[in-house]
C-alpha cells in the first residue's frame, strides 16, 4: 500500500533528519499503524492503561513528523489503519476465545 509521493525531508532538508530511511516513497506511516494496532489491542485487555498506550502511540506518530520522515497525513491515515486493526484483532481473538469454550 505504497504511494510515490516522497517524504517531507526530500522537500526541506532538517537538521535533525540524518538516519536515512530505506526507500523514498511511502505512504502511510508504518509505525503509526503498528503503534495505534498495539495501543487498541493491548488496552482493550489492560483498560487502566488506556490512556499511556495512546500517549505512547501519539507521539511515535509525531515524531515520524518530527523527524521528516512522513507528512501529517501520512500518520493520521496510519493512526486510523491502526486503530482499524487493533480492533479487528480484538474482535477475532474474543470470538477464538468464544469458540474455544
Amino acid at each position: 500500500m505504497s504511494s510515490r509521493r516522497r517524504r517531507p525531508y526530500h522537500l526541506a532538508k532538517h537538521c535533525w533528519a540524518t538516519v536515512l530511511p530505506p526507500d523514498q516513497f511511502y505512504f502511510p506511516s508504518g509505525h503509526t499503524i503498528t503503534a495505534f494496532a498495539m495501543a487498541v489491542s493491548v488496552a482493550y485487555f489492560y483498560p487502566q492503561c488506556y490512556g499511556y498506550l495512546l500517549f505512547l502511540a501519539a507521539s511515535i506518530a509525531v515524531s515520524r513528523i518530527i523527524l521528516g520522515m512522513h507528512f501529517l497525513s501520512d500518520v493520521v491515515v496510519g493512526a486510523l489503519i491502526g486503530i482499524g486493526l487493533g480492533y479487528a484483532s480484538v474482535c477475532v481473538c474474543m470470538k477464538a476465545i468464544e469458540l474455544s469454550l
